[in-house]
C-alpha cells in the first residue's frame, strides 16, 4: 500500500496486430485514469504474449473491485487479469550457530569468465567467502537501497553455489559467478523483496538480454553464462493449471539463448493437517508417522502446488530433499524425523507442472525441517514448518548485524536445493568439459546446456520405500489405473534424488556414454548403437540400462498444446535383446513424454543372446506439436549400462569402441 492507494499488477490481452495492441493500451490507460488510478510501469514482451502494467489504485477503487462494481478498469475489455503484485520475498532472521565448521578448501580463481548466473538478492560482497568471487551487475542500483546486515538470501545462495554446504568442506568453484540483483533488503527488519516499482517478468527479461546480448548500446555483460539460478517463487502465483507469464518467459529464453534455468519448486509453509495422527503416541511410532505424513501430503497435493515459475517446461525444477549434514547430539524440542530414511521436505511445492509435465524434475538436499505440532480435535494433528531459529539445515555464509564478515548460519528449503543443483551443474562442467583433457572437451558450446541438463537428472531414482508406500496409499484410496497412481507419486518425487557424483566418473561395473546432436521434425530419426559388455551375454546376471534425453523446446504461447518439439527415445525390444524390462516404480512411460526431459530405467537379469553385433540400439525421434516446427532442436543424450560388481562393464565397452569413450 502506498499512502491511501494499493499497488496492483494488471495483465492485458496480447494481440498479434501491433495496431490493435496500441489501441488496447490507449483504452487501458483511459480506464485507469477514469478509475482514479495511475500507471507506475508498463511492460511488453510480444514473444511470450505478455502485456502488463503496475498501477496504483485509490482505496475507493479497491473497494469497488472487492464489491465487484462496474468501474472503468473492470469493464475494460482489454484487461485480462487484475492481481496483487508479484510477491517474491524472504525473511531476514539471522541465526549464527556457536558450533565449529569444517574449513572451506580455498582455491584460486583460474578463469575470469563466469558460466553461472545468479538472479537473486544483493549479497554481502565483502564476506570472506564471497570476496573476489562475484561479478555484481546492478543496473537498477539495488545495492544502494539494501541494508548490508540484512542481505541474507543472495549471500546464502552465492555461498552455496561457490562452496556448497560448509558442514561438508568441499572445494570451492574455480570460476566467479555473475550476480544480477532482483531483490533488495530495505532494512528495519523488512523482508528481502523485489522492487515495488518494477514488474518481475520484465526485470528477468531485461536481465537476460543485458547478460547475453547487451542493452542500450552496451556489450553483453556475461555472454558465456549458460546456467542461471532462480531460487525465487511468486507467493501470489501458485500453479493452478495455467502457465504463468514468468514460466512462459523462461521457456522462451531457454530456447532462444541455450540457457539452463535452475528453478526452486517453492516453499509452502501452510500447516499440514495429518488426520491419521491422533496423539503423541502416534507420532512416537516411526513407521506409522511416516505413512501418515505421506498420506497427508497426497491428500493436500492440490493445495500445496508449485510456485511460479517452477511449472515452466524447459527448466530444471528442484524440490527439497529431507537431508543435511548436521549431527544431532542432544534431544531437540518439537523435533522428529518424518521419514525412516529420507523423503521430500514437507514444505516443498508439489507437481505436476503445465499439461502434467513431470515437476519437480529432481530433488536435492534442502535441509531437515523442524515443526510446531498442534492438536485439531477430530481432524488429527497439524504440522507447521518452523522457518526461523534453525538448528538443522545447510551451512552458508550469512550477513551479521554487527558488520562482521566471517559469519555463517544454517538454512533450508527449495532455494537451497536449487543452489546446490546449480553448483552440481558447474561441477559437471568442470569435470567433464572445462579443460583440454576433459572427456567432453571437444563438445560444441551450443550443446553445453542440454547436456548438463541431461546429466543432472541421469542418476535420479525414486526412494524405494517412499514410492512403495505412496503406491499403496493410492491403491487403497481410488487410483486403480497405473498411470494415475504413478502420476500421484511423481507429484511428490519427480524423477527422484540424483546421485550426481556417479555421473562424474565410472565404476568398473558401470559405463556412461554422452552424446548430443541436432534433429528436425522431418520423419528422420537418429539411430544410436551402444556396445554391450560381452560378459553379460547368455548369463543370468542383474543389469540395468538408464536413458536420459534433454532438450529445450520452442513454445507456442497462443496454443494450449504450447510445446512445439516432442522428442523421445524408441528403445526397441530391450527384454529380448538385452534382458531388461522397464522398472515398474518410476514415472510412467506416458509421463516421461510430456516435457523436455525424457528419463527412464530398465532392469533385469535374463540370459539372452546379443544381436545387432552385440550392440544396444535405439532411436531418437522429433515430432512437431502446436504448430509447424521450422528449426532444428539441440539435444543431449546420456546412456548408462551397469551390472554386478564382478562384471568389467567399463573396460569391455571401452575395448569395443573404436573411439575411446569419454566417460
Amino acid at each position: 500500500i502506498t499512502g491511501t492507494s494499493l499497488r496492483l499488477e494488471v495483465e492485458l490481452w496480447s494481440y498479434q496486430s501491433p495496431s490493435r495492441q496500441l489501441s488496447a493500451i490507449e483504452r487501458f490507460k483511459e480506464s485507469v485514469s477514469l478509475s482514479g488510478g495511475h500507471i507506475i510501469r508498463r511492460a511488453s514482451i510480444p514473444e511470450v504474449a505478455y502485456e502488463a502494467a503496475l498501477i496504483d489504485l485509490p482505496d475507493s477503487g479497491v473497494r469497488s473491485l472487492v464489491r465487484r462494481e462496474d468501474i472503468a478498469l473492470v469493464i475494460c475489455d482489454d484487461v485480462m487479469l487484475i492481481r496483487p503484485q508479484s510477491d517474491v520475498s524472504f525473511p531476514i532472521e539471522i541465526n549464527t550457530p556457536d558450533t565449529d565448521i569444517q574449513a572451506v578448501k580455498p582455491v584460486l580463481l583460474e578463469d575470469d569468465k563466469p558460466i553461472v548466473g545468479l538472479f537473486d538478492g544483493i549479497p554481502v560482497q565483502g564476506h570472506q567467502l564471497l570476496e573476489g568471487r562475484i561479478e555484481l551487475d546492478d543496473p537498477d542500483d539495488l545495492n544502494e537501497l539494501s541494508e548490508v546486515s540484512e542481505r541474507r538470501h543472495g549471500t546464502e545462495m552465492a555461498s552455496l553455489i561457490l562452496h556448497g554446504d560448509l558442514n561438508i568442506g568441499e572445494s570451492s568453484l574455480r570460476r566467479p559467478i555473475y550476480l544480477r540483483p532482483v531483490l533488495y533488503a530495505p532494512g528495519n527488519g523488512a523482508r528481502e523483496q523485489t522492487s515495488p516499482d518494477h514488474l518481475l517478468v520484465d526485470t528477468i527479461y531485461r536481465a537476460v538480454l543485458r547478460m547475453k546480448v547487451g542493452s542500450e548500446g552496451e556489450e553483453a555483460t556475461a555472454p558465456d553464462v549458460f546456467i542461471v539460478n532462480l531460487s525465487l517463487g511468486d507467493k501470489n502465483r501458485p500453479f493452478t493449471g495455467l502457465i504463468s507469464p514468468l514460466g512462459r518467459l523462461l521457456d522462451y529464453l531457454a530456447d532462444r539463448f541455450n540457457i539452463l534455468f535452475i528453478v526452486s519448486a517453492g516453499n509452502i509453509y501452510d500447516p499440514l493437517p495429518v488426520p491419521s495422527l491422533r496423539g503423541y503416541e502416534d507420532i512416537d511410532s516411526s513407521e506409522y508417522r511416516q505413512e501418515a505424513i505421506l498420506e497427508a501430503l497426497d491428500e493436500q497435493k492440490t493445495q500445496r502446488t508449485l510456485l511460479s515459475p517452477a511449472e515452466a517446461i524447459n527448466v530444471i525444477t528442484v524440490g527439497a530433499w529431507y537431508t543435511d549434514s548436521v549431527d544431532i547430539d542432544r534431544p531437540l524440542h518439537t523435533y522428529f524425523e518424518p521419514y525412516l530414511e529420507q523423503g521430500p521436505n514437507i514444505s516443498s511445492g508439489q507437481g505436476l507442472g503445465y499439461r502434467m509435465v513431470i515437476k519437480p524434475d529432481i530433488f536435492m538436499p534442502g535441509g531437515r525441517e523442524r515443526f510446531d505440532i498442534s492438536k485439531q480435535d477430530q481432524q488429527g494433528m497439524c504440522l507447521r514448518p518452523i522457518s526461523s531459529l534453525n538448528i538443522l539445515g545447510l551451512r552458508t555464509a550469512i550477513p551479521d548485524p554487527n558488520g562482521l564478515l566471517d559469519k555463517d548460519g544454517l538454512t533450508s528449503g527449495t532455494s537451497v536445493a536449487a543452489a546446490l543443483t546449480t553448483r552440481s551443474a558447474h561441477k559437471l562442467f568442470d569435470v567433464l568439459i572445462d579443460n583440454d583433457e576433459a572427456p567432453l572437451a571437444n563438445m560444441d558450446p551450443m550443446f553445453y546446456a542440454v547436456v548438463i541438463k541431461a546429466l543432472l537428472a541421469h542418476r535420479a531414482r525414486w526412494n524405494e520405500e517412499i514410492s512403495c508406500l505412496l503406491d499403496g496409499i493410492n491403491r487403497s484410496k481410488r487410483s486403480s489405473h497405473y498411470i494415475e497412481r504413478l502420476d500421484n507419486i511423481t507429484r511428490l518425487l519427480g524423477y527422484g534424488h540424483p546421485a550426481i557424483e556417479e555421473v562424474m566418473g565410472c565404476a568398473t561395473n558401470r559405463a556412461t556414454l554422452v552424446g548430443c546432436g541436432k534433429i528436425t521434425a522431418d520423419n528422420i530419426s537418429h539411430r544410436f548403437m551402444v556396445p554391450l559388455p560381452p560378459s553379460l551375454e547368455r548369463i543370468q546376471e542383474p543389469r540395468s540400462v538408464t536413458l536420459t534425453l534433454a532438450w529445450f523446446s520452442p513454445v507456442n504461447v497462443r496454443s494450449q498444446i504450447y510445446r512445439r518439439a516432442k522428442l523421445e527415445i524408441k528403445p526397441g525390444d530391450f527384454k529380448e535383446r538385452v534382458g531388461v524390462e522397464r522398472l515398474p516404480l518410476q514415472p510412467s512411460n506416458i509421463s516421461v513424454l510430456r516435457g523436455s526431459l525424457f528419463h527412464t530405467h530398465y532392469t533385469g537379469k535374463k540370459a539372452v543372446d546379443f544381436i545387432d553385433d552385440g550392440n544396444l540400439t535405439f532411436q531418437v525421434f522429433c515430432r512437431a506439436q502446436g504448430g509447424p516446427l521450422d528449426q532444428s532442436i539441440k539435444y543431449g543424450l546420456v546412456v548408462t549400462i551397469e551390472a554386478g560388481e564382478h562384471i568389467p562393464v567399463y573396460q569391455e565397452i571401452r575395448n569395443r569402441l573404436v573411439v575411446q569413450p569419454r566417460i
